[in-house]
């Protein structure tokens, strides 16, 4: 699995990056079918925009967040990022069904 950390108008620190791969790999062990995943962290003025996008068989799953610190914003993009997920794999295994 391809995993890209960008930064737009702010540097990532190391312990952001760590955070981020940590909440993917909790992912990775509820639905391990993900090609790529790509999240964006955006400064702007007193606001960060937190963007992922993830790439599964079959389907892009896409969330964004805004938040006054940058961790909360990380937070919420992967509490919306999980729900997608969550869903997605729902309907896998009704298919299967």
């Amino acid at each position: 699995m391809n995993i890209n950390i960008t930064g737009q108008n702010i540097d990532i620190s190391a312990e952001m990056k760590n955070h981020i791969n940590k909440e993917i790999q909790k992912m990775q062990q509820y639905f391990d079918n993900f090609t790529s995943a790509n999240v964006t962290i955006n400064e702007e003025k007193l606001n960060y925009k937190a963007n992922m996008t993830v790439q599964v068989p079959g389907n892009t799953l896409r969330a964004s967040s805004n938040a006054t610190d940058i961790r909360t914003s990380i937070d919420q993009l992967f509490n919306k990022i999980y729900q997608q997920v969550k869903k997605h794999k729902e309907k896998l295994l009704d298919k299967h069904r």
